[in-house]
């Protein structure tokens, strides 16, 4: 006989708390994507709109142009320190190592003085590397001591700033002669865009005679 008063009352185990489960929380979080995705639907009659996309924010590329060390150079340059430099170039790329010649390999001279040479080089992140590579300079310079007996200082500019570089220094430098040639009837040239057209050429990109 079995008494009512003896049945046991199976013990039920909670279940853990759904909020407790990974799976859960994934799946809750899946159907909220869909639920809030399925309103943006309707509220756009029902085209799906496209996926909201997080902009970047590029960082302008930087041009490596020191002024300071270049307009000096190009007060002094004359084009036979440019052709003596050049006739010296595939030399002193040679005395360089293999890694560093092959840097170089890109860059060229164009302006000279007898203290101080401008070197332009196709892409800006070689000139960054360059200088920042303090044995590089170094080996340069020295390079230069050895083959022309002179020691000058080198900068480093990118190919596509160099023409507006020279611009703005004839600029800069035709500034003060234009404002007392203002009372002049007859346009004179200023002597340093005289110059710079010897060195560059009057075809040059960017070296034109202005005369405001």
């Amino acid at each position: 006989t079995v008494r009512l008063s003896e049945t046991t009352t199976p013990q039920v185990t909670a279940a853990p708390a759904q909020a407790e489960n990974p799976q859960f929380e994934k799946l809750t979080a899946k159907v909220k994507q869909l639920s809030d995705q399925l309103k943006r639907v309707e509220a756009n009659g029902g085209t799906i709109p496209p996926p909201t996309r997080t902009r970047k924010h590029v960082k302008a590329k930087a041009n490596h142009v020191n002024r300071k060390a270049i307009y000096p150079i190009l007060g002094a340059a004359t084009k036979q320190d440019l052709t003596n430099l050049k006739d010296v170039w595939p030399n002193l790329l040679g005395l360089l190592s293999i890694t560093k010649r092959a840097m170089m390999k890109v860059s060229e001279p164009v302006a000279a003085s007898p203290n101080g040479v401008i070197v332009s080089f196709d892409y800006d992140i070689y000139v960054e590397r360059a200088m920042n590579d303090a044995a590089l300079m170094t080996e340069l310079e020295s390079g230069l001591q050895k083959l022309t007996g002179k020691q000058p200082k080198i900068v480093l500019v990118q190919s596509d700033v160099w023409p507006t570089i020279r611009q703005d220094y004839i600029q800069e430098l035709k500034a003060p002669e234009n404002k007392e040639q203002k009372a002049d009837t007859k346009p004179q040239i200023p002597p340093v865009v005289s110059k710079l057209t010897e060195l560059f050429g009057k075809d040059a990109p960017n070296v034109t005679i202005k005369n405001d």
